[in-house]
């Protein structure tokens, strides 16, 4: 009878664990929480990134640095509608649609953000923290 008793008790701590880790991923409210960080060779002035309709402004981003989080109010996706300004340019990556993408899912997810110095073109990865 103590091995069953031990045997319960030693699945349901394994499964305190594993569930702990998994809502240690998740943001503090439960949702979407996206940070930009410039992996590019200058400094951001601007940075402005729109989930839908939603415009949420992350300020200037220093050339190595990481902003802040902000929490998307609608659907985001692993990538989205981004405009950098940097020394008076200004460059966007633009989406055309998101069909066929599936919506992140709750937790914090960083757009690491790059000006490709041959061609001038903004890039945007998804770094899942």
């Amino acid at each position: 009878m103590n091995r069953i008793r031990a045997l319960w008790i030693g699945i349901a701590l394994i499964g305190l664990v594993v569930g702990g880790c998994a809502a240690a991923k998740e943001s503090a409210a439960g949702g979407v929480e996206i940070r930009v960080a410039n992996r590019s060779d200058r400094d951001f002035d601007q940075v402005d990134v729109t989930f839908n309709s939603q415009k949420v402004s992350y300020g200037p981003v220093a050339k190595g640095a990481t902003s802040e989080y902000r929490t998307a109010q609608e659907e985001a996706y692993r990538y989205a509608l981004v405009v950098v300004t940097a020394g008076g340019e200004t460059f966007r990556f633009q989406p055309i649609d998101f069909v066929g993408e599936t919506p992140l899912a709750p937790g914090r997810y960083t757009y690491a953000l790059n000006i490709d110095p041959n061609d001038r073109q903004l890039t945007i990865d998804l770094v899942e923290d």
